[in-house]
């Protein structure tokens, strides 16, 4: 998966996001092994990440 990465112009000038979306870490369960190389100073995590309901592993992986 290639993360997307955008440059954003605001009233308080630039900002660079990494986005990564639909990464599904709940089947099979891999939040302990999914590593994200940063490429940006902010990263945002859109849409079907994992589940709450892995609980303490889906702290874990937003934590890291």
């Amino acid at each position: 998966m290639q993360p997307h990465f955008a440059r954003i112009e605001s009233p308080f000038g630039q900002m660079a996001v990494q986005i990564l979306s639909d990464l599904h870490l709940e089947a099979p369960k891999a939040y302990d092994i999914f590593d994200i190389a940063p490429k940006a100073p902010d990263l945002t995590l859109l849409g079907d990440t994992g589940t709450i309901n892995h609980n303490d592993d889906y702290l874990s992986f937003l934590i890291r």
